[in-house]
């Protein structure tokens, strides 16, 4: 996922999966030495592997999925756009590849584009992560300024993920938009609660704050570390 440092509200991104073993034993190897590089954030090396896999299986949507991860690390939008697609033409209910590629959508701010694909990846009852995609979708619609269809896409994404810390900052932002300032700080004191860096600490999460401001270089994020800094004082 996007570190926490560029994006207040994070976007999520759907993990490379583990598909059932198809019977090719070269293909197998190179994908599943692709994910333990990705694991370890060995990037290129994991790309290569993927293009051997790929070369082995050109339809294989799960392959196409985690080069279009790659392609996002690499910060090649394009790139991942394309492989996102293409895992999608293969098939079209990958929730998976529906969600990364809101997230490369997500990345260009067309907000719209994305909210659409974090609703197909939601649209498939067998997705095994839609908590990602709920939130996802809360961040879309928080940008496009529908507060409340944000605030409900948040909350279904905390019933299905309780312990996302991020989701609550998510809330706060929305609260304070629609002038419920109380619901505003409940939900940040959540938020600061759950959030590992902070552990509670309402004196420390002015602090944390402020330093990941300071390496944020997004103009929407750094908004909105402003307002959670403001909801700090209510």
């Amino acid at each position: 996922m996007k570190k926490l440092m560029y994006f207040t509200l994070l976007i999520v991104l759907s993990c490379a999966s583990t598909p059932q073993s198809s019977g090719n034993k070269q293909f197998n190897a190179f994908y599943e030495m692709g994910l333990s590089y990705m694991q370890e954030a060995k990037y290129q090396d994991a790309f290569v592997q993927f293009q051997k896999a790929l070369k082995d299986d050109p339809n294989n949507q799960f392959v196409l999925n985690a080069l279009g991860l790659i392609y996002l690390k690499f910060e090649d939008l394009n790139k991942a756009e394309q492989s996102f697609i293409a895992a999608l033409n293969i098939d079209g209910d990958y929730s998976r590849a529906h969600n990364n590629l809101g997230v490369v959508f997500s990345r260009e701010k067309k907000w719209d584009k994305a909210a659409v694909q974090f609703e197909n990846a939601l649209k498939n009852l067998t997705y095994s992560s839609p908590g990602e995609a709920y939130y996802n979708l809360g961040n879309a619609y928080y940008r496009l300024k529908k507060y409340k269809t944000a605030i409900k896409n948040y909350k279904n994404a905390l019933r299905r993920s309780p312990g996302f810390y991020i989701v609550y900052y998510g809330l706060a932002l929305c609260y304070n938009m629609i002038e419920e300032y109380g619901d505003a700080a409940f939900f940040l004191a959540e938020g600061i609660k759950a959030d590992p860096e902070i552990k509670g600490s309402r004196g420390k999460a002015a602090d944390v704050f402020s330093a990941r401001l300071a390496r944020t270089v997004d103009d929407d994020s750094r908004k909105d570390y402003h307002d959670l800094m403001e909801i700090l004082n209510y």
